[in-house]
This record gives C-alpha cells, sequence and structure tokens, in this order.
C-alpha cells in the first residue's frame, strides 16, 4: 500500500486516496476534511510563531494558517467548511508544572489561539501529554488512528474516529 509521510514542515492540501501518516512528537498535525469533496489539508507543524525572515516558512503555525486560507480562498471553498482535528503536542521532557515551557504545550496553545482569532472549531483533539503519536488519516472518509509510541503509553489503546 503506497503512504503518504508527511514530516516537520510539510503541508498537504488535496484530494487523496493515499494514506498520510505523521509522527509527532512536540510538533502538531493541523488536520481538516472537507467531506463533499473529500479534499484534506494535511500539516506538520513544529513551531508556534512565525519566523519574521520568512513568512513562508510552513514549519511555523501562523504561516500553515495563512497559506490555508489562501489555498481555500483560491479554489473558492469556505474554511468553515472543513471538519478539524489537531495532534500531538507532546511535552515529554517537561513535569507537569512546567509544561507551559514546552514547545508542545506553545503549539497546542498557539493553534487554539490562532483558531479561535479565524472563527474554527475543532470537531476532534488528541494534544498534549508526554507521549508521541503516529497519526494515520484516511482522504477518503475522514477517518484517522492514533497509535501511542511511548513506554509511557503501555497499556493506553490507540485512538480511531473520523473528523
Amino acid at each position: 500500500m503506497v503512504m503518504v509521510f508527511l514530516g516537520p514542515g510539510d503541508y498537504l492540501f488535496a484530494r487523496i486516496d493515499e494514506p498520510v501518516s505523521i509522527v509527532l512528537g512536540s510538533c502538531v498535525a493541523l488536520m481538516a476534511w472537507q467531506p463533499e469533496l473529500r479534499l484534506t489539508l494535511a500539516t506538520h507543524i513544529m513551531l508556534p510563531g512565525r519566523d519574521p525572515e520568512d513568512e513562508q516558512d510552513l514549519r511555523y503555525a501562523c504561516a500553515v494558517l495563512k497559506r490555508w486560507t489562501a489555498d481555500s480562498i483560491d479554489k473558492g471553498l469556505s474554511m468553515h467548511a472543513f471538519r478539524l482535528g489537531l495532534f500531538g503536542g507532546s511535552s515529554q521532557f517537561f513535569h507537569c508544572q512546567q509544561r507551559e515551557l514546552s514547545v508542545g504545550y506553545k503549539n497546542i496553545t498557539c493553534m487554539h489561539n490562532e483558531l479561535r482569532r479565524i472563527g474554527l472549531t475543532l470537531n476532534a483533539e488528541d494534544t498534549g501529554g508526554g507521549i508521541h503519536r503516529k497519526l494515520l488519516f484516511n482522504g477518503q472518509n475522514g477517518q484517522y488512528q492514533i497509535q501511542y509510541l511511548d513506554r509511557e503509553a503501555d497499556g493506553k489503546s490507540g485512538v480511531e474516529s473520523c473528523l
């Protein structure tokens, strides 16, 4: 089976029949799916802000949202027509009282704030904690599966659902 793997800073906005795979630690994946067109947005965001030297750097949350906005407008679509999911944002190397210092926590908070700012809400979320994740997304039906990858996840089963 052919699979599309997204690495840090990768961005996909297309109708895709192959499953999408993203391995996440502190990075987050914003996923969006438009059911009628079976159009998928898949991202692998590394950092919460925007690099002031390069606004097109898709490792940054704000640059990803700016690009998705432009791509949606180009296709004549409203971003509100998409079902959204946010995944990842592990804070594995920080104790609970220090989690606000972690990149994972900052990524999650930034995405929540930016989505709220543009009036979008999440339909699914599996973020935070100290567990790395592997996300598999099916662009044909909007279903996703999360596999937990750390020893800390022993006994914690994966999650399967639909955007």
